[in-house]
C-alpha cells in the first residue's frame, strides 16, 4: 500500500524524514537518534542545492539510516523570486527601478514597496514563527553570512549563528 502523508514542506524535512527521525519537520529537534525506524521511503523533486549541509551531516551523523540519492527526475530547477513582467515593467517606466537587480532594494535610495502586496493582504496565520524556520539551522545562517556580509540581523551568543528573532 501507498501512503501519501508527505513528511514535511521543505526538502531538509524530508532528508530527516527518509533518514527515520521522529519529527523531521521540527527544527530544533529533529527527532533522530542511534536506533530510528524508518516509515518514510521515497522522496521526489526534492530542491537540494542550498541543502548540502543537511545532507552531509545526516550521511556523516546516522549513516546506517542516511537516504540515497539515485538521481535526478530529467531536469534542473531553479530557486528565486517571480515578479511578473507587469511589475517589473511598471517600476521600470516610472522611475527606472529595475526590481530585477538587488540593488534596486536598497530602502535608502529608493521604495520599490510600492511595488509589492501589504503584509496586511497575508494570511499570517500559515506563517511559522521565526523560532520554527531555517534561519534557526547554523549552517544555513554562516552561509548566509558569509555570502551577504550582513549581520544584524544574526545572533550568535553559543558561537554558531543563527537568524535573530523580533518577537
Amino acid at each position: 500500500d501507498v501512503v501519501d502523508k508527505g513528511p514535511g514542506p521543505a526538502t531538509p524535512d524530508a532528508f530527516y524524514a527518509l533518514a527515520g527521525c521522529e519529527t523531521p519537520t521540527v527544527i530544533n529537534g529533529r527527532g533522530c537518534s542511534d536506533s530510528m525506524s524508518i516509515y518514510s521511503h521515497l522522496s521526489l523533486e526534492g530542491w537540494t542545492t542550498g541543502y548540502q549541509s543537511s545532507w552531509d551531516d545526516i550521511q556523516r551523523d546516522y549513516p546506517a539510516t542516511a537516504p540515497l540519492n539515485l538521481g535526478t527526475m530529467g531536469y534542473v530547477g531553479r530557486v528565486s523570486a517571480f515578479l511578473t513582467t507587469e511589475v517589473q515593467q511598471e517600476a521600470y517606466y516610472s522611475e527606472g527601478l529595475t526590481l530585477e537587480y538587488y540593488r534596486s532594494y536598497n530602502v535608502s535610495w529608493t521604495n520599490p514597496s510600492k511595488y509589492f502586496d501589504n503584509i496586511t493582504a497575508m494570511d499570517t496565520s500559515r506563517l511559522k514563527r521565526c523560532n520554527e524556520t531555517r534561519s534557526q539551522v547554523h549552517a544555513a545562517m554562516q552561509q548566509y553570512w558569509e555570502v551577504t556580509g550582513d549581520n544584524e540581523g544574526l545572533e550568535n551568543t553559543t558561537g554558531l549563528p543563527v537568524g535573530r528573532c523580533f518577537q
